[in-house]
């Protein structure tokens, strides 16, 4: 570990793939941390003083008026303390350094996912660090607000944000809503987006949600996001729905995805069904979907395009006839070419897109 260097704060450079956005209320409680107890945690440089994490933190000491940084250099095998000598130990100032420190870490935490995907094109293994938004639990969810309240036998429940407890007509014994016929989507209004990959602010056309889970969990608690950022059609979100997992929680996840299609219907918005399930659960997750409905998406893989078709059929028998809206996210080009042949659109994937290997939409030929 070499000796103490003091740099001008203005020497560091930001990272240009830091995928971490983050907030302005994020960057707000960080500001305000540094303004009252000083500068309490580190950054961490790569060999040529490049920030790769503490471009919050390097933010709030420049607002705070602090104009240098310590480097201190290790190979990685030692940790690095930073000691306070201010700050007296069991004191008041030492518990709402431990207290903010602890809150400042994680604040305003808002992924730019185009940057991960190419992190995961280039090989890299990120799962590990997301596994909190896959696993089905509440966990993703507290980083969204979602509020709790203790029941009965202490089982704890979400509670929906400004959104009334409603029960919506149902055809099942599951209570899964029952869609409305007369907002199922009608077209393929432009911009197609993916929701969370460009800004959950920014208006499309349509919003679907074919991308990992942890994108998506705030929904079921703040439901009225995509309603506010103006769209005109929504897809179903694609809760994960595997082959091993237990009916019940088939059952569940059609019912949540659902319940929030026929909530988005009654403020205006129109609906694609989400086909993206395993063949097992076609059954389950057509519960709640009319006859007669026409409008159906869901997910492309290049090496199983048997999946595809089935969902095709699945929706055409649902739908009575063969001339349906049917729209397929990402696969490539045998994904594009089996739209073409089978009279859906095709969209290309973010990153694809992004590159300019494909553009926005394909329509397919019937």
């Amino acid at each position: 570990m070499s000796d103490n260097q003091i740099v001008n704060i203005d020497e560091l450079t930001a990272d240009p793939l830091n995928a971490n956005k983050g907030t302005a209320a994020g960057q707000s409680m960080v500001d305000e941390s540094f303004a009252k107890l000083g500068a309490g945690r580190s950054v961490l440089l790569d060999s040529g003083g490049g920030l790769i994490a503490g471009h919050k933190s390097t933010n709030g000491a420049r607002a705070a008026g602090i104009q240098t940084v310590r480097i201190i250099e290790t190979d990685g095998t030692e940790l690095i303390a930073v000691k306070r000598t201010d700050i007296k130990a069991g004191s008041d100032e030492a518990k709402l350094l431990g207290l903010a420190d602890n809150q400042t870490a994680h604040a305003g935490l808002e992924f730019n996912y185009d940057i991960i995907d190419g992190m995961v094109a280039d090989g890299l293994d990120v799962g590990w660090m997301f596994e909190e938004f896959q696993i089905g639990d509440f966990s993703a969810d507290f980083a969204d607000g979602l509020e709790y309240e203790e029941e009965a036998g202490g089982v704890d429940v979400p509670l929906l944000h400004g959104v009334p407890d409603t029960i919506w007509p149902s055809d099942n014994d599951y209570g899964i809503p029952v869609l409305s016929l007369e907002r199922q989507a009608d077209a393929f209004d432009l911009p197609i987006e993916t929701w969370g990959a460009k800004g959950r602010s920014r208006a499309a056309g349509t919003y679907h949600f074919y991308t990992e889970d942890g994108r998506f969990s705030a929904l079921w608690s703040k439901p009225n996001q995509p309603i506010d950022a103006g769209v005109v059609n929504l897809v179903e979100p694609n809760y994960s729905l595997y082959k091993d997992f237990p009916v019940a929680v088939a059952i569940y996840r059609t019912y949540q995805k659902r319940w929030l299609a026929r909530y988005w219907q009654s403020q205006g918005a129109r609906i694609f069904v989400d086909m993206n399930v395993h063949p097992s659960y076609h059954a389950v997750n057509l519960l709640g979907v009319p006859d007669g409905w026409t409008a159906y998406a869901t997910r492309g893989y290049s090496d199983r395009l048997e999946l595809t078709e089935g969902e095709m059929r699945a929706a055409r028998a649902r739908a009575g006839v063969d001339d349906i809206l049917f729209m397929v996210y990402g696969g490539g080009a045998k994904v594009k070419q089996w739209c073409q042949d089978n009279g859906a659109v095709w969209v290309a994937e973010d990153m694809d897109r992004a590159k300019g290997r494909y553009s926005e939409v394909i329509y397919g030929e019937k």
